[in-house]
């Protein structure tokens, strides 16, 4: 890209000397033409270049070099319209000069046309060959050579101009052909610097939304399975006094958990590594059958009633849905476990349109005030980005005689859709992040 980019500023900055160095040869030029037009007046009437005569002559040509430099003053042209008021006005002054000096001023005429040739688009360009010709015909009465029958010496003088005006014209249009692919070069130059930078943010948030991705993974992943163990262990400490058996029990459970645990962390190992295309796609998970087991395990080791509703309506989850809805089930119930100091937890799943609705209630002691002022976890953040992510939404609502309900929602024909049933949430507890100490 670098090298594109100074590629681009050489190209750029080598057409505009080559410009500079055209505008001075054709100055240059237009000052010759006038001076050989003087050199010859001098050799054939060199009372021209007296008195008076002198005067005239030296106006006249100051005033066609003056509007000459008012054309050619600056990198840019002047508008169009300009160009043409000065160009009218030197069409007198070459006119003065043909017809009371010497036709040895004919160059002057060409250097004008051209002059307004530079500024005009090619289809416009017949007009000032027009306007040549025409002062032509009438600086060297073309009329009176006519009926003179100097048919030659017109001849020789019309094909003198356009032979001329075919030069120039050429080198005129492979100028424009030349600044066009400067503009193109310049443009293509921009582009790739735009393309780098637009490579360049888009590689950024790829990257942070798979940190994004994986941050989410270990929580849901990770986080969830030492939690529990350690649940479970401090059960185990307190079982061993009273009930040894049960706490070998208990001390299995969460081994096998352990080596659950294990088995996740390869798995979130091997899609690393994996195929970009077939990361964060886990294999099919069937909500309520794995629901049920898993209340029935929180009611094993804890005192909450753990009871789930789910609506026979609810069809067989797509895989996307189904991971992304137990992961928030698992961090609900989590907090609730852990935080909400709730004796009953229901947990319902229905259809409502074309989501399925996932509601967490419990009769703990709710969101205290103090944790509304409080920012974001892990665990909020990862439960709303996984509803978001298919189009859905995550709310948290007081529960009617106190407690929490965590709703999330999911289209499940991937449109945007508003959670459930429920009183409108104040923008302070919606932003709030699920905390009540999770993390």
């Amino acid at each position: 890209m670098t090298a594109i980019r100074q590629r681009g500023d050489n190209e750029a900055e080598a057409y505009r000397r080559f410009e500079g160095r055209v505008v001075l040869f054709w100055t240059g030029l237009t000052y010759l033409t006038a001076g050989l037009g003087l050199w010859s007046l001098q050799a054939n009437r060199p009372e021209a270049l007296q008195g008076w005569s002198l005067v005239g002559l030296a106006a006249l040509l100051a005033t066609f070099f003056l509007l000459f430099h008012r054309v050619f003053r600056g990198p840019e042209f002047p508008p169009a319209w300009q160009v043409a008021v000065y160009g009218a006005a030197q069409t007198v002054v070459v006119l003065a000069l043909l017809r009371l000096y010497s036709g040895d001023f004919f160059g002057l005429a060409i250097a004008l046309t051209l002059q307004v040739m530079s500024v005009l688009p090619l289809r416009r360009w017949p007009v000032p060959v027009a306007g040549l010709l025409a002062v032509v015909a009438i600086g060297f009465d073309v009329p009176s050579l006519v009926r003179q029958g100097n048919l030659g010496t017109v001849l020789a003088i019309v094909l003198q101009v356009l032979m001329w005006v075919s030069i120039f014209g050429v080198a005129l249009v492979l100028l424009r052909q030349r600044e066009r692919l400067a503009q193109l070069v310049e443009e293509l130059r921009q582009a790739h610097e735009e393309l780098r930078r637009a490579a360049a943010q888009a590689n950024e948030l790829a990257a942070l939304r798979e940190r994004t991705r994986l941050a989410r993974e270990m929580h849901d992943s990770l986080g969830h399975a030492l939690v529990t163990v350690n649940v479970k262990l401090e059960v185990v400490e307190r079982l061993y006094a009273r009930d040894p058996a049960r706490g070998v029990t208990e001390l299995r459970a969460t081994r096998d958990l352990v080596r659950q645990a294990m088995v996740d962390l390869r798995h979130s190992l091997d899609d690393l590594r994996g195929p970009i295309a077939q990361r964060g796609h886990p294999p099919a998970r069937d909500v309520p059958v794995d629901l049920h087991q898993h209340l029935a395990e929180l009611q094993a080791r804890t005192s909450l009633v753990a009871t789930s509703e789910i609506a026979p309506e609810v069809p067989e989850l797509p895989p996307a849905i189904a991971t992304a809805m137990w992961a928030v089930l698992l961090e609900a119930l989590q907090n609730v476990e852990r935080h909400a100091a709730a004796g009953s937890v229901v947990v319902s799943l229905r259809r409502q349109g074309a989501a399925i609705v996932l509601r967490v209630a419990d009769d703990g002691t709710g969101l205290p005030p103090a944790a509304l002022a409080r920012s974001g976890h892990y665990g909020l953040t990862g439960m709303r980005e996984r509803a978001e992510e298919l189009g859905g939404g995550l709310r948290l609502l007081p529960r009617p005689g106190g407690g929490t309900i965590v709703e999330a929602t999911f289209p499940l024909d991937g449109t945007t859709a508003e959670p459930g049933a429920g009183e409108a949430m104040p923008a302070a507890r919606r932003d709030l992040m699920l905390d009540r100490g999770a993390r």
